[in-house]
């Protein structure tokens, strides 16, 4: 049974316990708020509580630093004094990291985060997003001359290729930009890491979005492509994605034609004739979940029916992960 989908957020609040953690003590993991630039996300209502259930913190005494290690083992370290305020006023006592971590198309189809810049398609090694509070929640930035290491898993066969990504706000025309200047290295990670293998290792001068990833090349002639469903469904209700079989890369459909009732990328945004891919949509109407998901190889001028059929919000995402 093919299968697929996607989430899209709108503001979000789950409740937690703050747990601190003292200076000898393990770092402390918890369910969290959301963190500010995620809560203003602007998107589709789909799936609105998954940011809330992935999102992860860490209390420490600012002075001394941390190393937080995330559920899907990436690894930030902080050094000690790492934070000031937006208006440059030093930090004392507590700090609170934030870390949301996207690593498979699951994750990131589910928060409509995908890898794509200035209409180029990205193959992601990993999205996160670090953001950092004082103790009253106050929003921090890095200070002058201070920077996070990050270490983000990468397997046991590592790409050379990955360079890091950044986006200052998530919103409806979210893209991803190259940060200048910010070295990738890949390290073997020790046999005390819940990865092992290997991981991206890099310096972060800035907090927000950061992602893994390189540009997808494929030299076989370009095309536009389409994708057609039922008038019940249109930009207001429903997303239509295009999945990259075999890759860590998909990308949103962001046009939507209401004549013909046809989704497409938008901008000169095209995909190489010959690509295998999916094509997904998912809609929510009335509190009733719908998706398509169609296996196809991409032709000259794509043009792509889309069955949406009515399904349990379980089901969509058990389906996410079946995607090739």
């Amino acid at each position: 049974m093919k299968k697929i989908a996607t989430i899209i957020l709108s503001s979000l609040v789950i409740a937690s316990t703050f747990v601190g953690c003292m200076k000898d003590e393990a770092p402390a993991k918890e369910i969290t708020p959301i963190p500010n630039d995620l809560g203003k996300v602007s998107r589709l209502g789909l799936f609105p509580n998954w940011f809330g259930e992935q999102i992860q913190s860490q209390t420490y005494r600012h002075s001394n630093g941390t190393v937080f290690t995330g559920n899907r083992g990436t690894i930030i370290t902080a050094p000690a004094n790492a934070f000031v305020t937006e208006d440059n006023q030093s930090v004392s006592g507590d700090v609170r990291i934030f870390l949301l971590e996207l690593y498979n198309k699951k994750d990131m189809i589910m928060s409509n985060i995908l890898p794509t810049s200035g209409g180029a398609q990205l193959v992601s090694g990993g999205e996160i997003y670090v953001e950092a509070q004082n103790i009253s929640g106050v929003k921090l930035k890095l200070a002058p001359g201070k920077a996070l290491n990050v270490k983000m898993p990468a397997g046991n066969i590592p790409s050379p290729q990955m360079q890091v990504f950044t986006a200052a706000a998530i919103n409806q025309n979210a893209d991803w930009n190259l940060a200048q200047g910010v070295q990738v290295n890949v390290v073997q990670l020790d046999s005390s890491s819940t990865q092992g293998g290997f991981a991206y290792d890099f310096s972060s001068t800035t907090l927000g979005w950061l992602n893994c990833d390189y540009f997808y090349n494929n030299l076989n002639p370009q095309t536009a492509v389409k994708a057609t469903v039922s008038s019940q469904f249109n930009a207001e209700n429903c997303l239509v994605i295009v999945s990259y079989n075999g890759l860590n890369a998909a990308s949103r459909f962001w046009s939507y034609d209401a004549s013909n009732n046809q989704f497409s990328p938008g901008g000169s945004y095209t995909l190489p004739i010959g690509l295998p891919v999916h094509f997904v949509a998912i809609s929510e109407i009335n509190q009733q979940y719908y998706f398509a998901d169609e296996n196809a190889t991409i032709v000259n001028n794509h043009n792509q029916s889309l069955d949406l059929n009515p399904v349990s919000l379980d089901s969509i995402q058990v389906a996410l992960g079946l995607l090739p």
